[in-house]
Formats: C-alpha cells, sequence, structure tokens
C-alpha cells in the first residue's frame, strides 16, 4: 500500500504544480529596425509590373509600413525604364507595360533619400504546365482538392479558383468562393520540405473557373524561396531549422528580392471526371 500511496502523492503534487499560474507583463524583447524591403516580379508577360517597398517592423502584430518617394528605374542594358509610385497605392511602384526577354540581365535600381538600392536577376525557361490531376475532398460528395505532379526542374505553380458564380454559391463571402494557393518545386533535400507540417485543404467544386500559372525559377530566386519557405510554411514540422536571416539579392541595407520570371498560363474550367 505505502507504494501505491506514494504514486498518488506525486500524480497530486504535479497536479498542484500544473494548475499554479502566474501573471507576467514580459513582453518578448525588439530591436528597433529600419530596412527597406522590396518585393517585385518582372515577367515575360507584356503588362506593367509592380514593386512594392516598404519598412521592417519588430512587434509580433505590426504591418509593414509603405515606402514613398523613391525613386525606381529598371534596366537590361539596351533599354532603361522609370516606375511611377501609384496615387492610390503608397509604396507601389509601376512600370510602363513591357516584358521581360530571356538572356537578358535586368537590374532594378532604387534611390531613396540619399541611399541606393539595386538587385539584378535573370530568367530562366519555363516548361509547360502539368496534365490537372485531382481527388474527392475526404468527406464531401461534391467537392475536390488539386494534387501537384513533382518534377525535376525548379519552378513555382500558382492557383486561383472561382467559384462564385455557381448555384448555390452566388451570395456566400469571397472566403468560401475563391482560393488562391503555391506549390514549390525546389531543387533540395531539406527535411522539412520532405516532411511539412499538415497544411488545411482546399476543396473545390465542379464548374470552378481554374487558373494556374507557372513561374520558372532562377537558382538565386529558388534558393530565396527555399529561405523564407523554411522561416514560414515549413516551419512546425519536427524538422524544423533554426531560425536566420531570408537570402536576398538587394544591395546591403536592403532585404527582399527582385525577380525575373518567365510564366506560362492555363485558364480552364473545373470538369472531374464523371461531373
Amino acid at each position: 500500500m505505502s507504494g501505491r500511496k506514494d504514486i498518488l502523492f506525486y500524480i497530486f503534487l504535479l497536479l498542484m504544480l500544473a494548475g499554479c499560474e502566474e501573471e507576467t507583463d514580459w513582453r518578448p524583447e525588439t530591436t528597433a529596425t529600419d530596412i527597406l524591403v522590396v518585393q517585385g516580379m518582372l515577367t515575360n508577360e507584356l503588362k506593367a509590373h509592380d514593386v512594392v517597398l516598404s519598412r521592417t517592423f519588430s512587434s509580433l502584430d505590426g504591418t509593414p509600413a509603405p515606402v514613398s518617394g523613391a525613386i525606381i528605374t529598371l534596366s537590361d542594358g539596351q533599354n532603361s525604364w522609370t516606375l511611377t509610385e501609384r496615387d492610390t497605392l503608397p509604396g507601389t511602384y509601376t512600370s510602363p507595360v513591357m516584358q521581360g526577354v530571356l538572356g537578358r540581365n535586368y537590374t532594378l535600381h532604387i534611390f531613396f533619400g540619399e541611399q541606393e538600392y539595386a538587385a539584378t536577376s535573370y530568367m530562366v525557361p519555363v516548361t509547360p504546365l502539368e496534365p490537372l490531376y485531382y481527388h474527392p475532398m475526404e468527406g464531401s460528395d461534391s467537392l475536390y482538392v488539386i494534387d501537384f505532379e513533382e518534377s525535376n526542374i525548379p519552378a513555382m505553380v500558382e492557383v486561383q479558383a472561382d467559384w462564385s458564380f455557381l448555384p448555390g454559391y452566388e451570395y456566400l463571402p469571397d472566403s468560401l468562393t475563391h482560393a488562391r494557393f503555391y506549390h514549390y518545386t525546389l531543387n533540395n533535400v531539406d527535411p522539412n520540405a520532405l516532411f511539412p507540417p499538415a497544411a488545411e485543404e482546399v476543396g473545390i467544386p465542379a464548374g470552378a473557373l481554374l487558373v494556374r500559372r507557372k513561374y520558372a525559377l532562377a537558382p538565386d530566386y529558388q534558393e530565396y524561396l527555399r529561405t523564407m519557405l523554411s522561416e514560414t510554411a515549413w516551419r512546425g514540422s519536427i524538422f524544423d531549422v533554426l531560425p536566420g536571416n531570408v537570402n536576398s539579392n538587394l544591395s546591403a541595407g536592403a532585404t527582399g528580392f527582385f525577380a525575373a520570371c518567365t510564366v506560362t498560363e492555363e485558364r480552364t474550367v473545373f470538369r472531374p471526371e464523371g461531373e
């Protein structure tokens, strides 16, 4: 009986300790930062291209502050374009209608105050989109989940789905009738990429409008995405890496990435077999 009483005593002690809570006003230590963040992509599509400037923030619930008043130019060694800040979207700078060309290096120059920043990128050829694969969503007889086929060629695939016009969905909020998600194929052997945290599946009904876009990834942009995903979407697995800085092709004093990508796009109405 003595052994049993000892066990019960330790269980009681553990329960008491687990129930003790002490209020604290501990706040995470923050460091003031004032780093320029650059996000921009040039593609082979004939259109205006955006570059977004903001500032880093240190608080857990902070939001990036847009950076206005910069002068931004883009050049390929033969031509030069000046980007214009949007009146209705501070911190977003738009190029004239243009398109990137394979075989050229594109350099982004940013002049802000007394500082100058630069980044150079180039395009690699994009391969055709793979056939559309899918499977029925578990627990539903009318929704399907898009599957992604792996390949040996680095790429980023973006899928946008819209079924707001289908009967029964017309009056639902956008969050229940639209979806956007990405799939990355990267040349790496990161365990947290092979075993990422479980992600919520997106169920799509037959008849939805699908827009699939495939971006070819140059090695430097692929490395940026790998480090970015390691700090975001891949975190939470048992193979987490120590937090670190995300790669960047911006010169000192700035972070983020300026990418040049060839893109292919396909627009289809989702018609699962048998529907």
